[in-house]
């Protein structure tokens, strides 16, 4: 199967121009860099993670059998709690951010296959789906 010089990609080495990319092109393109932002905020979520599994402070036994308990420092709970409280901020916050990004991509795929179905020009420097041959039969 051979494929039309129109809709052949760039040739090895050679840069695409962005200046003559649509914003629809630009996009598309755009999602390539979208597995690099959920590893870092995978990175970001484990760490939140790790503030909001913290465990809470305790209190503490006398020397001796008959040792007094005392209950923890107020200002240890309450650190625990601004550390719990941030914890659970960035989780948040990094669960908003990888919605935004699943959106993103997916509005991105969904406009590469429209533009791949329609047979627009504006994909020609774009590469396809893996596995997916381009062009028709000879």
């Amino acid at each position: 199967m051979s494929v039309p010089p129109d809709q052949m990609g760039p040739p090895a080495g050679q840069m695409i121009n962005p200046n003559a990319m649509s914003p629809e092109d630009m996009q598309i393109l755009g999602l390539g860099e979208i597995p690099e932002k959920q590893a870092l905020l995978l990175a970001q979520l484990k760490q939140a993670n790790v503030l909001r599994n913290q465990p809470a402070p305790e209190g503490r036994t006398g020397p001796g059998h008959l040792g007094m308990y005392t209950a923890p420092h107020p200002l240890e709970v309450l650190g625990h709690l601004a550390t719990q409280y941030l914890g659970q901020k960035q989780a948040q916050d990094v669960n908003e951010k990888t919605q935004e990004l699943l959106k993103q991509q997916t509005s991105g795929r969904m406009l590469y296959w429209m533009k791949k179905l329609r047979g627009e020009q504006g994909t020609s420097g774009l590469p396809g789906a893996p596995g997916a041959e381009e062009g028709g039969p000879d």
